[in-house]
């Protein structure tokens, strides 16, 4: 055991050691490996691929229309939610909705304006990972904002508009945490949804729930290990069934 857990650090160590910063800009020639803006990519799909656990990966302001998969260990970190864009709205797909963001384990994922497809059809953000942060982007004209499946993650300072469903929980291998804090969601139909095997903690988040039916909720779910759910302001346009429950 003693020997296992020794090669493992030392991999860690080792990747952690040569760990690139590269580049993602319209601007720069996209000559490999993009470790400067003059030569970054000009697609950040093509960055990630070049990277290696712990490399981070910065990109500039402008529209990329693509999806974008992770791969394990890769900090993301875009300009800005006003003008640094993963457009989604193009991409052809055979499956039922587009998924533009795929998250692996020890990713962070920040600072993202995520333009999905339209309020009825795909996912902002979605995965099953170990060690998640995802925070302070920005998603829109979604069916479910983030659907982070079996995944223990911190989801906070994300602002959601124009979807279905900001957040959707469920975990179905074992009990997961997942923190969902400081959040502003305006959604057509629920805010928060959490189901089995997740452990949640939902604190200090604003919801508006804007359904034209008299249907909705600012947070609803059921059999969740626990839930610690707290100093959360949940603003109803009109009368609804419900504004939040709950069967924990």
């Amino acid at each position: 055991m003693k020997t296992t857990l020794l090669f493992t650090s030392l991999i860690l160590f080792t990747a952690l050691t040569f760990a690139q910063v590269r580049f993602v800009s319209k601007t720069g020639s996209s000559t490999p490996p993009y470790t400067s803006w003059a030569t970054a990519s000009d697609s950040i799909q093509k960055c990630i691929n070049l990277c290696n656990f712990g490399d981070t990966v910065v990109v500039a302001n402008g529209v990329y229309k693509e999806t974008v998969v992770f791969k394990q260990g890769i900090t993301l970190l875009g300009s800005g939610i006003d003008s640094c864009i993963i457009d989604t709205r193009e991409i052809k797909t055979s499956d039922i909705h587009i998924r533009s963001v795929k998250i692996q384990s020890d990713c962070t994922l920040k600072g993202f304006y995520i333009v999905v497809n339209t309020p009825d059809s795909g996912i902002g953000i979605f995965g099953q990972a170990e060690r998640v942060v995802i925070e302070n982007n920005k998603i829109t004209e979604a069916t479910t904002g983030i659907y982070p499946g079996d995944s223990d993650i911190l989801i906070k300072n994300n602002i959601f508009t124009n979807v279905q469903k900001a957040i959707y929980l469920e975990s179905s291998t074992r009990v997961r945490i997942q923190v969902i804090a400081e959040n502003m969601m305006s959604v057509n139909l629920y805010g928060i949804l959490i189901s089995f095997g997740t452990k949640p903690i939902i604190r200090n988040n604003i919801i508006h729930v804007h359904s034209l039916e008299h249907t909705g909720s600012g947070f609803a779910g059921g059999g969740s290990d626990t839930a610690k759910v707290f100093n959360n302001l949940i603003i109803a346009e009109k009368e609804m069934w419900s504004c939040s429950y709950a069967h924990l």
